[in-house]
């Protein structure tokens, strides 16, 4: 999966509104404090906070993602992403399973997960859930806008 255009303005991002703009910001240790460019995925919007781009080696490693935007991280790297999503109903187009160990963290609105099988988790503010590169795809229930926060750990041979 491939970076949009960046700048393009997206469904997700107006349903948003004003907020949309809060969860850009960020502060890391050495870095700029700037999101530069969030990509579509599906109907939501995936921020890229940090990544170590590669295995851990130090603890200076790490900053904004190289190269194409790709929903998988790089093999062995650890990458902390926020999620936006606007009210919808579930989509064929929404499965997805990554070689990554995630944790999710419900920030705002409420989201349901449902995995292979027809298992569905729905999720509110504070609760998370931990996928080990499982086939799911999300939604949001209700007609409020959801965030999370996504940590996203790949394995070293992925």
């Amino acid at each position: 999966m491939l970076r949009p255009t960046p700048g393009a303005p997206d469904a997700a991002a107006a349903a948003l509104g004003p907020r949309a703009g809060d969860l850009g910001r960020r502060f890391v240790t050495g870095g700029d404090g700037v999101l530069e460019c969030p990509a579509s995925v599906g109907s939501g919007i995936v921020y890229d906070v940090w990544q170590t781009g590669a295995p851990l080696r130090t603890v200076d490693q790490g900053g904004d993602p190289e190269g194409p935007w790709a929903l998988p991280t790089p093999a062995g790297s650890v990458a902390l992403r926020l999620v936006t999503m606007p009210p919808g109903p579930p989509t064929e187009s929404g499965w997805h399973a990554t070689p990554t160990i995630d944790i999710d963290l419900i920030l705002s609105g409420r989201v349901a997960m449902e995995l292979d099988g027809g298992i569905t988790v729905e999720l509110g503010p504070g609760e998370s859930v931990v996928q080990r590169g499982t086939n799911h795809r999300w939604w949001v229930v209700g007609d409020e806008p959801a965030a999370w926060a996504a940590i996203m750990w790949a394995l070293p041979d992925a």
